[in-house]
């Protein structure tokens, strides 16, 4: 029961802020695609939601790490877009 309750709260208080990082091989013209293992017939790019203290650059730094093991430096990253946005 306190599982169940602890997983709620964490759901209800949980950063609604993310990233979407995008990898684009210059030379291929390509773009890194992830195949879901609970799901193979959806794809898509790192994500991940911004943790207390971290700027959006340091977010994508550190899921390049955890989803790809791919370590890069601030000073190779880009910050091309940022929108806000709020759907239901």
């Amino acid at each position: 029961m306190r599982s169940d309750l602890t997983a709620f709260l964490m759901m209800q208080y949980k950063n609604n802020q993310s990233v979407l990082v995008v990898i684009y091989a210059k030379d291929t013209n390509r773009v890194l695609m992830l195949q879901r293992q609970d799901d193979p017939d959806f794809w898509q790019s790192v994500t991940g939601t911004i943790e207390s203290g971290e700027t959006p650059k340091n977010t994508a730094i550190r899921e390049l790490w955890e989803e790809v093991r791919l370590e890069i430096s601030e000073n190779s990253t880009a910050l091309f877009d940022c929108k806000e946005s709020i759907e239901f």
